[in-house]
């Protein structure tokens, strides 16, 4: 298991990025975190 915390306010990286960076398993379509596939 593994924790992603994020800045609040931080608009640098998208869920996606954070969490692909971590290796957490995330579902994702665009692999850019604009379709929404990967909103938490």
């Amino acid at each position: 298991d593994k924790t992603v915390y994020a800045v609040a306010g931080s608009h640098t990286q998208t869920i996606l990025k954070l969490a692909r960076e971590n290796h957490v398993p995330i579902d994702f379509c665009c692999g850019d975190g604009e379709c929404g596939t990967c909103l938490v």
